[in-house]
């Protein structure tokens, strides 16, 4: 019996990560049905698929709805649901209200009770939108990171980083606060590691705000993560939404950023493809830029595949 039906499941012979190899294991080797064959994952496969949904629901009662049933067939994961939906309301509300992505992040958490955001995206919204609450953790994460490490282990900061920016938004204490968040993560960690950290807390001063935008961008950016899991490429992707003005910049300043920027630029472009009446002077512009031979079969899949519909109810 063939277990993919078709060549949109089985047709790709490219590389891939870790959630549709492990999805395709489910189905063709231990024979789970296809409901069942999602992973226990948290990275951005759910946030990178939100516009398509958007697309298709904007303004409909099933948007959120939808969205999770997106999310789940990929991702048994409560916060890439989280994330995915608070990106869904914050696209609806760039498409309706035509505010900028920047407009529209600090108009959804001043609308928070209306809309519906659960304790955790209101959390999320409050700490990209403050200065002081990003300053505290980048002051923490140049601390972590002015400590010499071990030549053998390299991942320490990014271990030690990754476990208290994960208590920083934990669906379980949706309103940590980071001391609280890195007594938590101190629990969960090494003898060795909890050393530093103390030593880092102690070394700490407040974050100095770059004068070149870029600069600063970088800075906060590299000290939230630049991996593909959550909550960083989420934090990522609104940090960079707030701090930009127009697609080309917004996705300029993605690439800059580095790490999983494919992942963010499906959440800086939606947004700003929302918001800019130019959109398609953009991409032509772009288009033009790149190579025949790179950009034509991109193109021509992209006529084949099904229209996407957009939707106002």
């Amino acid at each position: 019996m063939k277990s993919c039906p078709d060549e949109a499941a089985n047709g790709y012979a490219g590389r891939l990560s870790h959630v549709p190899k492990v999805f395709i294991e489910h189905r063709d080797k231990d024979g789970k049905a296809w409901a069942d064959c999602h992973v226990d994952d948290s990275q951005a496969q759910g946030i990178s698929k939100v516009a398509l949904m958007v697309a298709r629901y904007a303004g409909h009662p099933d948007l959120v709805q939808q969205v999770t049933r997106m999310v789940d067939v990929l991702q048994i994961s409560p916060i890439s649901i989280e994330s995915s939906v608070l990106l869904a309301k914050l696209f609806e509300r760039i498409l309706f209200k035509h505010e900028s992505p920047a407009t529209a992040i600090s108009s959804l958490l001043e609308d928070a009770e209306r809309v519906q955001l659960t304790a955790w995206q209101r959390h999320v919204l409050t700490f990209i939108t403050s200065d002081a609450l990003i300053g505290d953790f980048v002051s923490f994460a140049q601390a972590l990171n002015n400590i010499p490490a071990a030549a053998d282990d390299a991942w320490r900061n990014m271990r030690i980083n990754g476990k208290v920016l994960q208590h920083c938004f934990s669906l379980a204490h949706p309103d940590a606060t980071l001391s609280e968040a890195i007594d938590r993560a101190k629990a969960e960690l090494s003898a060795s590691d909890r050393d530093v950290v103390s030593q880092a807390v102690d070394a700490r001063v407040s974050a100095e705000t770059l004068s070149n935008p870029l600069d600063q961008i970088l800075l906060v950016t590299r000290s939230l993560g630049l991996s593909c899991a959550l909550p960083s490429a989420l934090l990522i992707s609104l940090y960079i939404l707030r701090e930009s003005s127009s697609l080309t910049e917004a996705v300029e300043r993605n690439i800059r950023v580095g790490g999983d920027n494919c992942s963010r630029a499906m959440v800086v472009a939606a947004a700003f493809a929302a918001y800019d009446d130019n959109v398609d002077e953009v991409l032509a512009d772009w288009e033009s830029k790149v190579q025949v031979s790179w950009w034509q079969p991109v193109s021509q899949f992209l006529l084949r595949a099904p229209t996407v519909s957009f939707r106002l109810v």
